[in-house]
């Protein structure tokens, strides 16, 4: 089964729609961004075009590439004052430091889960997460007890998937793309790959049957990529593409927790 992510964010977002005409104003979402990439860049555009089918209303700052660690975070709480939600746009130069940054977004306002401290005492589920577990119910598709590798640590997909595996309890190991993924892989049921590094997983690592979820977005002539050859798919009981695949599921799912907050924020 190749997933269609548009067609499943297409019906979260009719729910996040219907969501706002109910509140009482339009809510306003705050993307914080350094010196973004290109794809960053589409990542940003497509979330403002998303918010703006469902009625959510987006804010757009960019930091100079001289911002330091202490101006960003005066950025974000200055933000977030006038403000539903708050979204730092990762990944940010390596002259900030990332944490700093994130834990500087109130709780209240961390629909993207970007905090330290998000994983185990956040308001909202990771999109990333949100978006994995959509798909498994829409997929029909059960966890608990079977094997699974998350492939990366990183803080938007490898640390919230790996949390929310767990509590449905499978057995989660995580690995990263400088592991030996030979015998690591070829053993998992469930596969969720955040590494960033196209075709790192190919159809010898995998074994027929594996449910194989690329989170992945990178860029590579020009194309966007995932970690998973394409011809994985053919191996997979369930496969995700890049693009159409995850990305456009995570986009809806952290608005519809921007949805949340507004009404949280108001009520």
């Amino acid at each position: 089964m190749v997933v269609d992510g548009t067609l499943i964010a297409a019906k979260i977002l009719e729910r996040c729609r219907q969501d706002v005409a109910r509140l009482a104003k339009p809510p306003c979402l705050t993307l914080v961004a350094c010196v973004p990439n290109a794809v960053t860049q589409r990542y940003l555009a497509r979330k403002q075009a998303a918010a703006a089918q469902v009625g959510i209303g987006t804010n757009f700052i960019e930091l100079p590439a001289s911002c330091t660690t202490a101006e960003a975070v005066t950025t974000v709480g200055t933000a977030a004052a006038t403000a539903d939600a708050l979204v730092v746009q990762l990944p940010l130069p390596p002259t900030l430091d990332t944490g700093v940054v994130c834990s500087a977004i109130p709780t209240s306002h961390d629909v993207d889960a970007l905090r330290p401290d998000a994983v185990l005492t956040g308001t909202f589920l990771s999109p990333v997460a949100g978006a994995v577990a959509a798909i498994f119910e829409t997929a029909q598709v059960a966890v608990e007890g079977r094997r699974a590798v998350v492939v990366g640590a990183g803080r938007l997909v490898g640390q919230p998937v790996a949390a929310w595996l767990a509590a449905q309890g499978a057995e989660v190991t995580v690995v990263t793309e400088g592991d030996d993924l030979t015998t690591t892989l070829v053993e998992a049921d469930v596969i969720v790959s955040g590494a960033g590094v196209p075709d790192l997983i190919t159809p010898d690592l995998i074994k027929p049957g594996v449910i194989l979820v690329d989170a992945a977005t990178s860029e590579q002539s020009g194309r966007l990529r995932g970690d998973v050859d394409p011809r994985c798919a053919e191996q997979a009981a369930l496969f995700t593409p890049v693009p159409g695949g995850v990305g456009p599921i995570t986009i809806a799912t952290l608005l519809t927790n921007v949805a949340t907050a507004a009404k949280i924020r108001n009520s």
